[in-house]
């Protein structure tokens, strides 16, 4: 098995949890969480990790400027990708503040996904990306090497997980929907111990 192409990936972590929560309606496995219950754990985490969230989206409809393919993507929290360490290749990542306002109709590209069906042209940066229907404005590129973080499923764009997102069909801030994964990034300093000893005072909380 092979790393993450980031800086330091021993430092990262993949958070799950354990246990029965049978008054939760929606839930996809006890790697995710909602939005609401995300945001109190990185609040938690804070001091000890940098905790992000990301949701898989598939079988999307995407069109470029010639032509429309089927895609894989990710809905992503605001410090998704400089969480992970990820450096754009051109143009830059997603920013908190305008990116996630809204609708968050910025999109950034795998590298893949430029080359097949933008013929690695720099001007696609202002383009276009249509997915399932909805426009979205491409902003960046990631390098070759960064395939996401889900092995053997390469993700081919990422957009923010925005309180109005196209990609939403539940209330941003529903407490009965859970679908958003969590990884955290070590801070120096952060043990696993301490981290998980203040998610699951929160965890309790949130869920209790």
């Amino acid at each position: 098995l092979r790393s993450l192409p980031v800086p330091d990936p021993s430092a990262l972590r993949d958070l799950r949890w354990s246990g029965r929560e049978t008054r939760i309606p929606s839930i996809e496995g006890e790697a995710s969480v909602s939005p609401p219950v995300f945001f109190s754990l990185r609040e938690a985490a804070a001091g000890q990790a940098d905790l992000f969230g990301f949701a898989p989206l598939e079988n999307v409809v995407a069109r470029g400027r010639d032509q429309a393919f089927p895609a894989k993507g990710m809905m992503v929290s605001d410090n998704f990708l400089s969480g992970l360490g990820v450096r754009p290749f051109i143009g830059r990542l997603l920013e908190r503040g305008y990116d996630f306002a809204g609708a968050g109709t910025s999109v950034v590209l795998a590298h893949a996904t430029w080359e097949k069906f933008f013929a690695a042209n720099p001007a696609v940066l202002g383009q276009t990306l249509t997915l399932n229907g909805a426009s979205f404005t491409i902003v960046g590129v990631l390098p070759r090497g960064f395939k996401g973080v889900q092995p053997g499923e390469p993700t081919e764009f990422y957009v923010p997980l925005a309180s109005r997102s196209q990609f939403l069909y539940v209330a941003f801030d529903s407490r009965f929907h859970w679908f958003v994964r969590l990884m955290a990034r070590l801070k120096p300093g952060g043990s696993d111990a301490q981290l998980k000893a203040r998610l699951d005072v929160v965890f309790a909380r949130e869920v209790g």
